[in-house]
């Protein structure tokens, strides 16, 4: 998968992207590694990564996106993907 992050801010502070996922037998969510983009305002940064568990699969995924302040998040958002 893609994630793409872009830095619409002109201030000292980056932007960054993680995958996350659930099981349907487990509320718990997994927080994925952060994907920082550095680059500075106005600059877009795509990073292409994968996700693999135990043969149990992944049954809700989504992204989270934040504003960092150094390694602190400021302020952040999930959104899950809706499967038919």
């Amino acid at each position: 998968m893609s994630l793409i992050t872009y830095d619409t801010k002109n201030d000292r502070r980056h932007v960054a992207v993680r995958f996350i996922s659930k099981k349907d037998y487990d509320t718990k969510i997994r927080y994925w590694a952060w994907h920082h983009n550095y680059k500075g305002h106005n600059e877009k940064k795509v990073t292409k990564t994968s996700a693999s568990t135990e043969k149990s699969g992944l049954s809700f995924i989504g992204i989270q996106a934040a504003v960092m302040d150094g390694s602190k998040v400021v302020k952040s958002c999930k959104s899950w993907a809706v499967g038919y």
